[in-house]
């Protein structure tokens, strides 16, 4: 079973709405993994040095299945498409009032918005369009070992984000994640907004990343 394989298992996974409810997702994949002896070749990307004229804003991390991309629509104003992720077409629900929002966040915020999903460059070509959302960088989640116990994602965020502070909208990260971050070297300050995937991203996530980023700044004037 490859990489690509399992991350087709994970969204055939969503779209038949297994929920944390009943057995988590990533529990199931681990299980895959193990089953089929799955030992991937590629290593987490090396973690970046550290200079003084490395950009500090702060992140604002995507992920699309869950969070931009719930479970079902929320309103008449959405959209009912398919997307292609790793050349598989897929079902997804879209709002294009998202994009516009998050823009705002990242303005008013003075931070910058990274793709954080398992459909890496595929969210700049068929999500962002529809969403409103520019071309953005793309954390490449899929490349990474692992770590046990933790998202698959986890690592390769911690290796990306060389120590700027970051919120990540995401909807199936638990506290074991967290800890990995926490005890991470290349990781600082980071709030992650829990996203339920049966309605995905709401104002509420929004506001709550920018009064985590709007305090974040202000310290850090203070300490200045």
């Amino acid at each position: 079973m490859s990489s690509a394989q399992v991350n087709q298992l994970v969204r055939l996974l969503r779209t038949e709405r297994v929920s944390k409810g009943s057995v988590s997702v990533w529990r199931v994949i681990d299980a895959c993994r193990a089953f089929a002896d799955l030992h991937p070749v590629i290593s987490c990307p090396a973690e970046r040095e550290s200079t003084v004229d490395d950009d500090l804003r702060p992140l604002i991390l995507l992920d699309v299945d869950g969070v931009l991309n719930p479970w079902h629509k929320q309103g008449p104003h959405w959209l009912s498409v398919e997307a292609v992720c790793d050349g598989v077409a897929y079902p997804v629900v879209l709002n294009p009032e998202h994009g516009p929002m998050l823009l705002q966040l990242a303005q008013e915020t003075d931070a910058e918005l990274v793709w954080a999903t398992t459909w890496q460059e595929d969210a700049n070509r068929e999500i962002g369009p529809l969403v409103g959302l520019p071309e953005l960088p793309v954390i490449a989640v899929n490349a990474g070992a692992g770590a046990p116990h933790v998202h698959p994602k986890t690592p390769p965020v911690a290796a990306y984000v060389n120590r700027r502070p970051f919120v990540w909208f995401d909807d199936d990260l638990e506290r074991a994640d967290r800890l990995y971050l926490k005890a991470h070297k290349n990781v600082d300050r980071f709030r992650i907004i829990d996203v339920g995937p049966r309605k995905g991203l709401r104002p509420l996530h929004v506001e709550q990343a920018a009064e985590w980023l709007t305090s974040f700044e202000e310290k850090s004037r203070v300490r200045g």
